[in-house]
């Protein structure tokens, strides 16, 4: 069951809730922030890229990768927006096997958001000294994405 919220209000989910945030795709107020406009100009740098940009042969990012990262990131803005939170712009970089990777640093916190293939989410977070990596689902990237910002516990 996905719960409906009225207004564009919404609630991130628990990571066993694989669709439980409903966002109105009719409003994309997220691609007029300065982070998501960024994050435009440097995909289509990585779109000029080629296979083996790099001196390890890397795989340039696949348009799929960069499209759905753009929209999961547009999507994350909006939800955020919804709360009064701004997000800061994410440096997007390429990934050695053709996807790309968000990196937001804010304190002594540090996020790192690879997405390979839509839908696959791989992060490192650190907080000082402390390290966490693994895999994640959407929810659990949009959480580690508040903590980033925010320092909120994930």
């Amino acid at each position: 069951m996905i719960p409906r919220f009225g207004r564009r209000r919404s609630a991130l989910a628990a990571d066993n809730e694989d669709n439980a945030l409903t966002i109105a795709r009719e409003s994309h107020r997220g691609e007029s922030t300065e982070a998501y406009r960024r994050a435009v100009e440097h995909s289509e740098a990585l779109l000029r890229l080629e296979d083996g940009w790099d001196s390890y042969k890397a795989r340039r990012p696949s348009p799929r990768s960069i499209e759905f990262a753009l929209s999961f990131l547009r999507e994350a803005i909006d939800f955020f927006l919804d709360d009064g939170v701004e997000m800061p712009a994410p440096f997007l970089v390429p990934t050695l096997r053709g996807g790309v990777q968000f990196e937001w640093r804010v304190g002594n916190r540090e996020l790192e958001l690879e997405i390979q293939e839509p839908e696959q989410f791989l992060y490192l977070a650190v907080d000082g000294d402390e390290e966490r990596e693994g895999p994640a689902t959407r929810w659990r990237a949009m959480r580690l994405i508040r903590w980033v910002i925010s320092g909120d516990e994930v």
